[in-house]
């Protein structure tokens, strides 16, 4: 009778770990699983004596759900039960795996039913698609290895390749990157030679990636270039009395986007702030160019935004059309509707008059003012009040500075106080003039003609000037006049054969552009920003 004790016993201990018993109904299956030894003792499974003290097997098992049959009293003594000790051992031996089974199926019930409830509530989390797109991207290319990643981006294998991947360094070039890779000055002098009219190996730019594909004898066979975040050339040195060179892109995927903001500080805080990708702010300043002055915004001026977004594996590499745009500021709507007109493409208002007018509103690109138009300004070279009529654009040398209108240039020099500056007669009413450039731009001349936005110098900080900034000056009819209080005359309106379509197509996009929402408003507290609830 031991060694059938000791051989239930045993399967127990032995299953302690793996097997456990649920000891609740189906229905709710949320209490702890019992260990194997305390529990069977505490239900009445005692350990045998050398005395033949007979085991008794309980009749129900409280802590199994399952239906068992009933359990017999067995003892030691063949001729009060009259079966043998083998029949003894068979038959505990049976009630013990029926046991066993019925804890199993038991325990796969409840594992199953659990693993249901926690996928419901998986997919009860809802995560916008966009986002999902872009964490599944990125997790993947986390996971990628460096061969992987050579053949997800650039196409080709390098399962047999060691991978070396790096940016280009201050004072690098390409002689230099690969003579280290034991690639000899003539077949160089043969790649440059090779890549004429596909790359010109001066423009590698410091900070740009590079990665170079090594074969087994560690000599290099790729070298790969990332001009930018879609643009790539490869110099293919496998047959180094071949070489190939070819610029590829990677595979972009765009998606329309929408974005809205109210202006507290500036345009691009306020899109740092509410997780948009900042250069709409540059792309808005270039569609409201002429009839928002973005050097000047105030709090409490809006914008709303239907743009498309180019992505690269997940990752944000540039806005690629601004579809429509409406800007509100100092209490003026201002709206821009995308439009193709024959083979002339533009935005357009309400009315299908274009935004652009005869000026633009400022000579450089999206930077900052330091200091506006002003009669009474104290000089910081001269160091006394003087009159200051014109507007001074802090930017760092060498920064262009665009003509903003069409017109005559009646002025390329340098004097005194003006530093190197040019000077452009638009028509018999406006002319205008740009100070203190580092140097006047290529094929501007006196008598020479410009075009708007065309580049005719670069900021400095000569003449009378303590850092690198541009003086703006405006005249209308001979007197200097306060540029960003002059109203602008229109530029040519759409053409009247396609006005129609148009207002078609912008009586369709006005009601998606008006619907979009301004974000919940921030509420400071005394440690931190909320977002205050709608």
């Amino acid at each position: 009778m031991s060694l059938v004790v000791g051989l239930i016993a045993g399967y127990f201990l032995i299953n302690n770990n793996s097997v456990q018993i649920a000891s609740t109904s189906i229905a709710t299956q949320q209490q702890e699983l019992y260990q194997a030894p305390n529990a069977m003792q505490n239900e009445g499974i005692a350990a045998t004596t050398a005395n033949d003290t007979p085991i008794s097997v309980p009749t129900s098992t409280p802590t199994l759900q399952a239906d068992l049959p009933a359990a017999t009293t067995v003892t030691t003594n063949n001729e009060q039960t009259g079966t043998s000790q083998s029949e003894e051992l068979d038959i505990a031996t049976r009630q013990t795996t029926e046991v066993v089974a019925a804890v199993t199926e038991e325990k796969e019930v409840i594992e199953e039913e659990h693993i249901a409830a926690v996928e419901e509530q998986t997919d009860a989390i809802v995560v916008p698609r966009e986002v999902a797109e872009e964490i599944t991207a990125e997790t993947l290319k986390d996971l990628r290895t460096d061969k992987e990643r050579v053949e997800h981006n650039y196409g080709i294998v390098a399962e047999h390749h060691e991978v070396y991947s790096d940016k280009v360094k201050k004072n690098q070039f390409l002689s230099s990157i690969l003579t280290k890779q034991d690639i000899s000055y003539q077949s160089i002098s043969k790649a440059v030679n090779a890549s004429e009219g596909v790359f010109d190996v001066r423009d590698l730019k410091i900070g740009q990636a590079y990665t170079i594909l090594q074969d087994s004898c560690k000599r290099a066979t790729h070298f790969i270039y990332e001009s930018s975040a879609i643009d790539y050339i490869v110099y293919d040195f496998t047959d180094i009395a071949h070489i190939n060179v070819y610029a590829c892109e990677r595979e972009i995927e765009t998606r329309e986007r929408i974005a809205s903001g109210i202006i507290e500080s500036s345009l691009w805080l306020t899109m740092t702030s509410n997780n948009i990708n900042p250069v709409l702010a540059v792309h808005l300043s270039e569609v409201f160019a002429w009839t928002v002055d973005f050097f000047h915004t105030h709090k409490g001026d809006s914008f709303k935004a239907i743009y498309e977004e180019q992505f690269v594996d997940g990752k944000s590499v540039g806005i690629s059309n601004i579809k429509a745009a409406y800007f509100k500021h100092i209490g003026k709507e201002n709206y821009a509707f995308n439009y193709i007109a024959g083979e002339d493409e533009g935005f357009y208002d309400e009315e299908g008059q274009s935004v652009k007018k005869a000026f633009l509103k400022s000579p450089l690109k999206f930077s900052r003012i330091s200091s506006r138009y002003s009669k009474r300004r104290f000089h910081p070279v001269l160091k006394r009040y003087k009159s200051h009529l014109g507007t001074d654009y802090a930017a760092p040398k060498g920064t262009p500075i665009l003509a903003v209108g069409d017109g005559t240039v009646i002025a390329a020099t340098y004097h005194r106080g003006n530093g190197r500056y040019v000077k452009i007669r638009h028509n018999g009413t406006y002319t205008t003039q740009y100070l203190h450039m580092s140097r006047i731009g290529k094929g501007i001349k006196r008598g020479s003609s410009v075009k708007q936005g065309q580049v005719i110098g670069y900021v400095g900080k000569t003449g009378l000037a303590t850092g690198p900034h541009l003086c703006f000056r405006f005249w209308k009819n001979g007197v200097q006049v306060d540029p960003f209080k002059q109203k602008m005359p229109p530029s040519k309106p759409l053409a009247k054969k396609y006005l129609a379509q148009y207002q078609q197509h912008m009586n369709t996009v006005k009601p998606q552009l008006d619907a979009i929402p301004y974000p919940a408003p921030k509420v400071k507290t005394a440690d931190t920003e909320v977002t205050a609830m709608p």
